[in-house]
């Protein structure tokens, strides 16, 4: 019995080592923006499994225009594969956008983590989404504070 459970906490690090949670810069992005993906403990081979929700279909096939170099399509969805951050290697990276191709206004960016080592991350069943706005109206700092000042800037009015 004693064994077998110090077996197992000896494997916990690798069942929860490729478990990191991704994150994406900007925060809240706008359609017109470049979306860097950020996938910490980044292995080479690990890749981002995306597709983008349109008029509420999600994991729609995006258009051509939208697929970064060196992706690779598997159904409706874009494989891209992640490179190595300049600045820090165990980050991997994938840039995606702008999304403002008139054939296709992307709602979200929906994904999951396909690693190297073959498991997935998948947000525990609820993939990652990534809302992208339309941009006409944008707020700085995009999450204020209680008595930070707000600047609002409209872009592309409608008359």
């Amino acid at each position: 019995m004693k064994k077998s459970y110090l077996i197992l906490l000896a494997l916990l690090p690798v069942l929860t080592a490729s478990a990191a949670k991704p994150s994406w810069q900007p925060a809240q992005p706008v359609a017109r923006d470049i979306i860097t993906v950020q996938l910490p403990g980044f292995q080479e081979g690990d890749v981002l499994h995306w597709a983008v929700t349109v008029d509420e279909l999600s994991w729609t096939r995006p258009v051509d225009a939208y697929h970064p170099a060196g992706s690779t399509m598997f159904g409706d969805a874009v494989r891209t594969p992640f490179r190595a951050a300049a600045d820090d290697p165990s980050i991997g990276i994938v840039q995606l956008g702008p999304f403002n191709h008139p054939r296709q206004a992307v709602k979200t960016i929906d994904f999951a983590i396909s690693y190297a080592n073959g498991t997935w991350n998948n947000n525990d069943g609820e993939d990652f989404s990534i809302p992208v706005s339309a941009g006409r109206v944008t707020i700085s700092p995009a999450r204020p504070g209680i008595n930070d000042p707000v600047v609002v800037t409209v872009h592309d009015a409608m008359p």
